[in-house]
């Protein structure tokens, strides 16, 4: 699949009295998701390549390039906090990708222009990436823009290459679990794609004034083609209907509410005008007349009215009873555990491996056994542990805070231990080959032998000395 086969069309802008709480989100999915920005440190006089949390420059741009789970750097990234706009050249389809999508499913969620996430040019379910944010974020997301289907419509029909998408492709990609259906916007788009005039109502309309605010809005649509073809029976009817429609539709709520007062059939248009689009006048119209719709809606659409008196606002609170289903990341990213979570770990004990699980009562012991000899060099010795977990054990690169507070920290001789003891998880097996230096046996057996569980490991301990509240628990400082 294409870098580009996702793509976010249409406008985001996300409204000023909510940018606080989606720049928060953004980069809180960042740090998660383990996106970081790569930068390189003078170490014992080499270059060292290190990872740190992006975070907002003088000018509000968030720079990252690099994935903990993939452990590849891409090309530069961007997200600015003023504009709350992302930029992304090299998304790909993994953990990276993941996280960009997740970040375009909150611009959708949040903006308040018209915008919809498409993969190959089509619209696409959101239900998975609101699990994965629900797991992530805690909050519940809705999507009042994939509601709009009338102007989604619109939006697929002006954007070359996108006219594929129809309202069965709405309805099937529809929110359910998260946003309220606007029943005015769906019998609009229905109506707009029908070939065979309006929607044909189960139960008709009788034409009663004082019924259509509770008739349905088929039984409305249908009833008014059926009454413009009576209008247009007579001489001048055609000529009195379109000039009535010209300027019921330009015409706001308070206006259609003083023609709805007349006693004909022209108020009782602007009466059934108050719950429905005028979309869905102008196709009844078009059907009556025997035009193409789009013809008509073309050359009588510009400044129509948006206000009505909408029926899903009665109903606009959602069911308690509905589940909220939460992905973990872990399985998002198709991990059979929590192992390479370590740093993330909070308040609940994560799924980790049984041979982690190990691991971390080995680390506790081992801990408090280790002497540190004097003179310990800390910053040659932070220097030679990361050269090998690069170059040997291809690990992920190690983060910026670890190796900060290990120098700040060089003389603390709990801090030696713990490096002491990040030494010994890598000899971890090289006591089997004593006629090698430690190194000797990486290098020469033991990096073709240890797998990637193992390599997952040294990571993790890592993970764990940049998790200062975790680090104490297991390790005493």
């Amino acid at each position: 699949m294409k870098n580009d086969s996702y793509q976010l069309i249409g406008e985001v802008k996300i409204p000023d009295d909510k940018r606080e709480q989606f720049n928060s989100h953004v980069l809180e999915l960042l740090r998660k998701c383990g996106i970081r920005r790569t930068e390189e440190m003078i170490l014992d006089g080499k270059t060292v390549m290190v990872v740190d949390i992006p975070v907002p420059d003088a000018e509000g741009n968030v720079l990252f390039n690099y994935s903990v789970f993939e452990q590849r750097i891409r090309q530069m990234a961007s997200y600015n906090i003023h504009t709350c706009q992302l930029h992304v050249s090299d998304m790909g389809v993994q953990e990276f990708g993941l996280a960009m999508l997740l970040i375009r499913v909150l611009q959708e969620a949040f903006s308040e222009t018209l915008c919809c996430l498409t993969c190959e040019k089509k619209l696409i379910s959101l239900e998975g990436y609101c699990a994965a944010i629900r797991y992530l974020l805690g909050v519940e997301l809705s999507f009042p823009n994939r509601a709009r289907m009338w102007d989604l419509l619109l939006l697929f029909r002006r954007t070359e290459g996108f006219e594929s998408n129809d309202t069965g492709t709405m309805i099937r990609t529809f929110p359910v679990q998260s946003t309220v259906f606007m029943e005015e916007q769906m019998i609009a788009a229905f109506n707009a794609e029908s070939k065979d005039g309006p929607l044909k109502p189960s139960v008709p309309f009788s034409g009663a004034r004082d019924d259509i605010r509770s008739a349905t809005l088929i039984s409305l649509c249908f009833y008014c083609c059926e009454l413009m073809r009576q209008l247009l029976v007579n001489a001048d009817g055609k000529e009195k209907l379109l000039s009535f429609l010209k300027e019921l539709v330009l015409s706001d709520l308070p206006e259609r509410k003083r023609a709805a007062e007349r006693r004909d059939s022209f108020g009782i248009l602007a009466e059934i005008s108050l719950y429905v689009l005028p979309v869905s006048l102008l196709h009844a119209y078009a059907c009556a007349t025997g035009q193409d719709f789009w013809a008509v809606w073309e050359t009588m659409s510009k400044d129509v009215y948006t206000d009505i008196i909408s029926r899903h606002e009665e109903n606009m609170e959602k069911s308690s009873e509905k589940e909220s289903v939460r992905l973990p990341f872990y399985k998002a990213i198709r991990r059979d555990n929590e192992d390479e979570f370590m740093e993330f770990w909070e308040d609940d004990r994560p799924v980790f491996s049984e041979k982690l699980e190990e691991e971390l009562f080995v680390w506790k012991e081992r801990m408090g056994q280790i002497r540190p000899q004097k003179g310990f060099e800390m910053e040659s010795y932070l220097s030679t542990v990361i050269s090998e977990l690069y170059e040997i054990w291809n690990c992920r690169y190690v983060d910026k805070s670890f190796v900060t507070e290990f120098l700040l920290h060089r003389d603390s001789i709990v801090y030696q231990k713990a490096l002491l003891l990040f030494r010994s998880i890598l000899d971890a097996d090289a006591v089997y080959f004593p006629e090698f230096t430690p190194h000797q046996a990486h290098a020469w057996l033991l990096e073709r032998y240890r797998d990637r569980t193992d390599r997952t490991i040294m990571s993790a301990y890592q993970s764990l000395l940049v998790n200062h509240r975790h680090r104490k628990e297991l390790l005493g400082f």
